[in-house]
């Protein structure tokens, strides 16, 4: 555990291990960084980010849960999101690369500059798909393409190129 008042910088990696799943399905990592401020890193692996300021990762964050919540709080990713990974934050979240099998939830915009990739996992009795990918904002969705994932947003959802077997809400979709 490591827990600060203020910032929290790390000039390496914070690599934990899943240690196991609690019966909410929620998933209990050996490693857990808090900070009342930002938390900035190269890489993130198998731990718990919580943070009141941002949350930069240089490099990839995999297989984390990752909570900034308060104001207008960004997270920024210079690498993909993977799969089994919730990034949540209060502001906006800006990825460079991909998300892939993940949960992304933004009080703000979401940015990602790849593309939403998700699997169709099943359909419920209701009908309605259920989707690996799940990307829901208060405001604008911006992405390259989004293919097999739900899309949720206040404001407009804009891929660059396609969107394919996508579960969309959202005001405006914009997209090739």
């Amino acid at each position: 555990l490591i827990e600060s008042g203020g910032d929290v910088q790390i000039g390496g990696a914070i690599i934990g291990h899943q240690l196991s799943a609690q019966e909410s399905g929620e998933e209990v990592f050996s490693t857990v960084v808090k900070a009342a401020g930002a938390i900035r890193c190269s890489l993130a692996q198998y731990a718990k980010i919580e943070c009141q300021g941002d949350f930069i990762a240089a490099k990839q964050i995999n297989h984390c849960d990752v909570s900034a919540r308060s104001g207008n709080v960004a997270v920024i990713v210079n690498g993909d999101v993977t799969a089994s990974m919730k990034v949540v934050a209060g502001g906006n979240i800006f990825i460079k690369g991909v998300a892939e099998g993940a949960l992304i939830e933004s009080g703000g915009d979401v940015q990602i500059g790849g593309a939403i990739i998700g699997h169709q996992l099943s359909a419920q009795e209701s009908g309605e798909e259920v989707f690996s990918t799940v990307v829901k904002a208060a405001g604008t969705i911006r992405c390259s393409l989004a293919q097999y994932a739900k899309i949720e947003c206040q404001g407009d959802f804009i891929a660059a190129k396609q969107i394919n077997h996508c579960d969309v809400r959202t005001r405006i979709v914009t997209g090739k």
